[in-house]
């Protein structure tokens, strides 16, 4: 039988790998994307609903007896005794352990996703001259197994971005967002991310006030190449305002489960012309360019180094208002906005300098970038009223800004009491926690820590800080360290199931958090040894976690083809 042809085609040299993954979510595709090197290795993922949902590359990563041994699941010794116990019985090494007991299947399913998660992150990593092809409705997969639910595809674009080459398209965006506020969407669904802890400072400052990228590198929160990569993905995700109509991507989740059978023929094609085109990230708005009756180039300065001057004044104003780098009054009409853009488009584009100015021409990209802005925000009436309204409200932010200060403090101190506890410091981990809770008595993560710490000390109020962890938990539901303490804390008053219910939870949502999994396990085994008590789950008298379906006849062959050795 022919192979199956490709719903549509590219390659990673002009559709970077985060940016298909960006795609593929917005989009929310079903299907396999295949992708094939230059020595003709091939590799491929399974998206469902635009979340990944199964990978498998030429070369093995993540397989999951490690992933187990890893995560202490499993010791390195018996590893191998269970790899050949599944071969005997012809089980999939997780039904294995499952069996065994040493595994519950909310445990394998995390291990699962960990596992998907790693894999498509080893993909990033493919040169950029690798072909790739979309099968729509297609999995190409289905013998690979996997997780019953994909990974969750907002951490895992995160992760891609934050390490993997973008092929200097964040380059060219800060480029053209340089000197541009830069604020959140109301309904960018940020608690989605797993944000590390230098990250989401930079997030709670920038949702408390709109900063431009020079004050928040000026705020030193993450490193220079850290925060630019942090708010490219933002960007490209439609996180940050750009004026765009479309809804943040991630935003709505449909439903992820899997259909039963690919349907006969592929459902509504991307377009008939590659991908290359559609799954480049979403664009930030490019600089105007000139206006047609301004193509001759303006004759250079007569004063070489006042020219110079001027570039390195203009480059380094990044406080201007766009009424200030236009040179115009904040009453101006449009009229007089477009005027002022028209001259100084024809002093500043890139492609205008006289020859004599070749070395600055990276210096007035960054200026006519802004220029640009300044036009496009205040020619239209909508955007300048708008911004008019910001500068207004930032003559008038002392609070603001003061709000602001409190969260780095918050922040800082927040850290320093982490690092403190760590190493068993608890009096000063306790008073850096409270400067922290009373700079920013809402966040979840202070109340939790404060409430954790207080329990340490002689003769604690138990139920009141159990309250206090409930109402973190209610804060940030979804809040890793908050279900820590409060397992920790749920397990030292007695109440062991609902301190397995918090246990159970980040070991789904983390699959590396060792203590958890200890936790889980500990229960499991205690559960066992009660007289009369109902076997663990996962023992044999359980129904297995998933069953293995044939492929299709018509799939089998690609998939070796595919795969081939």
């Amino acid at each position: 039988m022919s192979q199956p042809a490709p719903t549509a085609s590219g390659t990673l040299a002009t559709t970077p790998f985060g940016h298909l993954l960006i795609y593929a979510l917005d989009r929310q595709l079903t299907g396999s994307v295949v992708f094939e090197e230059p020595d003709h290795r091939k590799h491929a993922v399974y998206f469902v609903a635009g979340a990944p949902a199964a990978a498998r590359g030429a070369v093995v990563v993540a397989p999951l007896g490690e992933l187990a041994v890893e995560r202490r699941v499993l010791s390195a010794e018996r590893l191998e005794p269970a790899l050949q116990a599944a071969r005997e019985g012809g089980k999939r090494l997780g039904e294995q352990l499952i069996a065994w007991g040493v595994l519950d299947p909310p445990g394998l399913e995390a291990l699962l996703r960990e596992q998907v998660a790693r894999r498509v992150r080893a993909l990033s990593d493919l040169p950029a001259a690798t072909a790739y092809g979309y099968y729509e409705g297609t999995n190409f997969l289905e013998r690979v197994g996997g997780p019953s639910q994909p990974s969750p595809p907002l951490p895992l674009i995160l992760r891609v971005l934050r390490e993997a080459p973008d092929g200097g398209k964040s380059a060219e965006t800060f480029a053209r967002l340089s000197g541009s506020l830069l604020r959140f969407r109301a309904d960018a669904p940020l608690a989605h991310f797993d944000f590390e802890a230098n990250e989401k400072a930079v997030v709670d400052v920038l949702r408390a006030k709109p900063q431009t990228l020079a004050e928040l590198r000026a705020r030193g929160l993450l490193a220079e190449p850290a925060l630019e990569r942090l708010l490219y993905t933002l960007l490209v995700l439609r996180h940050l305002d750009t004026g765009q109509t479309a809804p943040p991507i991630g935003t709505e989740r449909r439903s992820v489960t899997p259909p039963a059978a690919p349907p006969s023929a592929p459902s509504a094609p991307i377009s008939a012309a590659p991908v290359d085109a559609a799954p480049s990230a979403p664009a930030a708005p490019a600089a105007p360019a000139a206006p047609a009756h301004s193509a001759a180039p303006a004759p250079a300065p007569a004063g070489d180094d006042a020219f110079r001057r001027e570039a390195a004044e203009r480059a380094a104003a990044d406080q201007q208002t766009y009424y200030e780098v236009l040179g115009v009054p904040e009453k101006a009409p449009a009229s007089a906005v477009a005027a002022a853009y028209f001259q100084l488009a024809k002093r500043w584009h890139p492609d205008r300098l006289a020859s004599e100015h070749a070395d600055l021409r990276d210096l007035a990209m960054r200026i006519f970038a802004r220029i640009g802005e300044a036009h496009q925000t205040l020619s239209d009436a909508e955007r300048r009223r708008e911004y008019d309204a910001s500068l207004a409200e930032s003559e008038t932010s002392a609070d603001e800004q003061e709000q602001v200060q409190r969260l780095l403090r918050a922040s800082t101190n927040f850290q320093k009491a982490q690092v403190l506890l760590r190493r068993n410091n608890l009096i000063a981990a306790d008073e850096a926690a409270r400067l922290a809770l009373a700079d920013a008595p809402d966040e979840a993560d202070h109340i939790a820590l404060v409430a954790w710490l207080a329990t340490t000390k002689p003769n604690p109020d138990l139920n009141r800080q159990l309250a206090e962890l409930d109402r973190a938990a209610r804060l940030e539901p979804a809040n890793l360290r908050v279900r820590w303490y409060r397992g920790q804390l749920l397990k030292r008053v007695g109440k062991e199931r609902l301190a397995q219910e918090d246990f159970r939870l980040i070991v789904e949502k983390d699959p590396r958090h060792v203590d958890a999994q200890r936790e889980l396990r500990l229960f499991e085994m205690q559960r066992a040894r009660k007289p009369g008590s109902d076997p663990p789950r996962g023992r044999p008298t359980d129904a297995p976690h998933r069953k293995t379906s044939p492929a299709p006849a018509d799939k089998s062959g690609f998939l070796g083809k595919l795969f081939k050795k």
